[in-house]
C-alpha cells in the first residue's frame, strides 16, 4: 500500500489529476492542494516526482505516478495508485494529454496513442466511483 503520511487519517478528501506534473494538470494539482485534498497525480515523465515534491510544500499528501495513459497498463497504473491508498476518490481531474507543436502531436497519435473511443473508454473507467 502506498503512504500518503500523516495527512491519511486526517479526514481530507483524495483527488486524482492526470496530466498532473506539468501545465494545465499541475495548476489544477495546486488548487485541489490549497483547497484541503491529498493527490494522486500522474505524468509519462520524471517531472511527477518534481510536481508532488512542489504540491505537498502546499499541505497535501501526494502519491506520484509515473504512467503512459495511453497503454492499458498505464491507466491500470495510475488506478492502482488510487485503491492503493485505501480512500475513497472525490475529484478527478482527466488532463493527460499531448503537448507540444502540431507535427509533434500528430506524430504522437499516428505511432503511439489508442484510438479515442478507447481512451475515454478507459478515462472513464477510471472516473467511476469506488
Amino acid at each position: 500500500m502506498r503512504e500518503l503520511g500523516m495527512h491519511a487519517s486526517s479526514g481530507r478528501p483524495l483527488a486524482l489529476v492526470t496530466g498532473g506534473s506539468s501545465g494545465i494538470g499541475r495548476e489544477l494539482a495546486r488548487q485541489f492542494a490549497l483547497h484541503g485534498f491529498d493527490l494522486v497525480i500522474g505524468g509519462s515523465s520524471d517531472r511527477v516526482e518534481e510536481a508532488a515534491a512542489a504540491l505537498r510544500l502546499n499541505g497535501a499528501a501526494v502519491v506520484p505516478v509515473r504512467s503512459d495513459l495511453a497503454t492499458y497498463d498505464g491507466v491500470e497504473a495510475a488506478w492502482k495508485a488510487v485503491q492503493e491508498t485505501g480512500r475513497p476518490l472525490a475529484a478527478a481531474a482527466l488532463n493527460a494529454g499531448i503537448g507540444g507543436d502540431r507535427a509533434t502531436r500528430r506524430a504522437a497519435v499516428r505511432n503511439k496513442f489508442l484510438p479515442e473511443r478507447v481512451k475515454t473508454h478507459r478515462q472513464a473507467q477510471m472516473a467511476r466511483p469506488s
